[in-house]
């Protein structure tokens, strides 16, 4: 019993991919502007029908909803070994592993995650890299069979690499530019036309975003390889600055353009 109670509990974070913190940003802010408008609808027009009644309310509590679902994957998601199991904890669902049926496990470099197997069956867990070794170690404190391996890859070269963020930046802001003239066709859309709003202002949310992210990347890179003593990646540094450019004029049409419209559609 007193072994029991003593159980030594590690814990390691999830690692969540920049995409994905990019996505529950923009699904944040969705439900935030979905609260902000019912929360407006009610004030404003109250609930005349039984229908609004039932409307607002529940649209309300649908935001609240999504917004806790995702701020708890991204708070609550975390490994944790505990005696002779591991647990995965992806927001609020968990699920239980023995560490005794563990065989092997593999880290991948160009991927940085690590694979769990058991036998024939595996599972892939994403964390820091310095937290992967030290979960190797707790996990072979517990077996000492378990066997550890690194997969080795070459990466590309640094300019194509770089070259290849900023193409993304640039594309992505792209998109987002040619969604938002589309939001003068919403008020055609009737009741649809808030939901649509809505959408488009969560996709040009996470373009921008991540167009941002990516050309200051990429300026940074080609700052750093120039230091470096190579050749200045002038493509990169290009598309990096046209990235940033675009993103800046992104965020200043879109209120431009979203205002009216949320004005003619409420």
């Amino acid at each position: 019993m007193k072994n029991k109670q003593t159980q030594e509990v590690k814990h390691f974070k999830y690692k969540f991919s920049p995409l994905l913190i990019r996505l529950a940003i923009a699904i944040i802010a969705l439900c935030v502007v979905g609260l902000a408008l019912s929360v407006y609808r009610v004030i404003e027009a109250g609930v005349p029908t039984f229908l609004d009644s039932l409307k607002s309310p529940l649209l309300i509590i649908l935001c609240v909803f999504c917004i806790a679902i995702v701020v708890g994957i991204l708070l609550c998601s975390r490994y944790t070994v505990k005696g002779e199991y591991y647990y995965v904890q992806f927001g609020f669902i968990k699920s239980k592993y023995s560490i005794k049926e563990i065989t092997a496990v593999v880290l991948d470099t160009d991927t940085k995650k690590l694979t769990v197997y058991v036998w024939e069956n595996f599972s892939v867990l994403t964390m820091e890299a310095e937290d992967a070794w030290k979960f190797v170690e707790t996990l072979q404190a517990v077996k000492p069979s378990i066997t550890y391996n690194v997969t080795l890859t070459t990466p590309p070269p640094p300019r194509m690499e770089g070259f290849k963020t900023s193409l993304i930046g640039a594309i992505d802001v792209s998109i987002a530019l040619c969604i938002i003239p589309l939001v003068f066709l919403l008020p055609l859309c009737g009741q649809v036309g808030a939901v649509l709003g809505l959408i488009f202002l969560a996709s040009i949310i996470l373009l921008v975003l991540n167009a941002s992210i990516l050309g200051i990347r990429s300026i940074k890179k080609s700052i750093k390889q120039k230091k470096a003593g190579s050749p200045l990646p002038i493509a990169t540094l290009v598309l990096g600055i046209v990235s940033c450019a675009l993103s800046l004029l992104a965020i200043i049409l879109t209120p431009i353009f979203f205002i009216p419209a949320l004005l003619i559609l409420l």
